[in-house]
């Protein structure tokens, strides 16, 4: 006897929920077209099914907002992601966890478009819910508190940033494991919020915890581990530890010749940082040498327009007006401002420091005219600078 069509035929809802996990893997492998018609396709189903305003419904609208998202159609993502909003509020109240998770995604649509004005309030009120609704250590809490922290670290607002990703670290490291992208994110954000600060001994314990996590992981040998070696020594270095600070650049500049060869600009990197270690000892003749390979390399690597091109140029050229040989100093102060101005613009922000620099060597070499409208030129620059309205990026 053979089995009707019917009886065969898989319940909608089980077809749904099919499509969405379906989904749902082509999102998290990054084939986005791919899994938005499955997505839609999910959503009309349940929303036949179970009606307009079922919590699921929500849960399968928020799926296609995500893809939307990261397919970059935005102006199509957000009323989705109101909608899903509404049906939850509507049907567990203002203030249920699920709302939290609705929250915290139409915060993070606003965060992506530049919108962190917007973003803001969402953020805050996630998790205030969160802290309301859940234990103070449960992980959404530190979700929504390493959220909150990367928007602040977006508007520059570190002293808001730090006792946020603080708590959320110490979450973290409760209930995620060591090598979790959430908790190394989150060590990584935290860094750098002190580093921003000035506060370069709190973040010492952060960057070696980095290492010890990348060498136990990757291997002693990693391109990561160098990265962390580079930063740890730079920080030394800035707290004016040289003996800390020498043996980690070197055994960053080996795994990175290692790995990647000496011509490239990673190794430059290193380099730069290793002539400013010279520099900051007085070992100048080294410093200098050093100083010369690293922009060469990047010279050839990256073009004479790069801004890590400049960088070691910049570093060259400080080497010289810190030991007052001038006539070494203007040439690259000249090539310096020129790079500024073709890259970024004649009013970008660093071209006034050229423009000084220049302008005092002009004065020391008795050349006052032309010192003076240098420093005027500088000053103008600068005048119009503060009259343009500042936003946050």
């Amino acid at each position: 006897m053979c089995a009707s069509p019917a009886a065969s035929a898989p319940e909608p809802l089980d077809e749904a929920g099919r499509l969405d996990a379906q989904a749902a893997g082509l999102l998290q492998a990054g084939r986005h077209q791919a899994a938005l018609p499955l997505a839609i396709r999910s959503l009309a189903v349940t929303e036949k099914k179970l009606g307009p305003d079922h919590p699921k419904v929500a849960a399968r609208l928020n799926n296609v907002a995500m893809i939307r998202q990261a397919l970059g159609e935005y102006e199509m993502a957000e009323p989705l992601f109101l909608r899903s909003l509404d049906i939850r509020e509507n049907k567990f109240g203002k203030t249920h966890p699920s709302v939290a998770l609705a929250l915290n995604n139409l915060a993070g649509l606003h965060q992506v478009q530049g919108h962190l004005n917007r973003a803001e309030p969402l953020f805050r009120r996630a998790l205030a819910i969160r802290e309301k609704t859940l234990p103070p250590e449960h992980l959404d809490v530190g979700k929504s508190l390493k959220l909150s922290g990367e928007l602040y670290k977006l508007q520059r607002r570190y002293e808001k940033a730090e006792p946020n990703l603080r708590r959320a670290l110490t979450i973290f490291d409760k209930t995620l494991r060591p090598e979790d992208a959430r908790l190394r994110r989150t060590l990584l954000i935290l860094t750098f919020i002190y580093q921003a600060q000035g506060k370069f001994r709190e973040s010492i314990p952060l960057i070696r915890r980095q290492l010890a996590a990348k060498e136990k992981s990757l291997g002693p040998g990693h391109l990561e581990v160098a990265k962390s070696l580079n930063d740890l020594a730079t920080i030394y270095q800035a707290l004016g530890l040289f003996d800390k600070s020498k043996p980690l650049f070197r055994r960053a500049l080996k795994i990175s010749r290692k790995k990647l060869g000496d011509k490239h600009p990673f190794f430059a990197s290193i380099l730069n940082n290793m002539g400013e270690l010279y520099r900051r000892q007085g070992l100048f003749k080294k410093s200098e040498a050093v100083f010369r390979l690293s922009f060469s390399i990047r010279h050839k690597a990256l073009g004479p327009l790069h801004a890590h091109t400049a960088a070691s140029l910049n570093s060259l050229a400080s080497l010289y007006l810190s030991q007052r040989k001038f006539s070494k100093a203007e040439p690259l102060l000249i090539s310096l401002l020129s790079i500024q101005e073709k890259s970024r613009g004649k009013n970008h922000s660093k071209v006034p420091d050229f423009l000084n620099s220049l302008a005092e060597i002009q004065r020391i070499n008795k050349n006052f005219e032309k010192s003076e409208a240098l420093h005027r030129r500088a000053l103008a620059i600068r005048a119009r600078r503060l009259m343009q309205p500042h936003h946050y990026r």
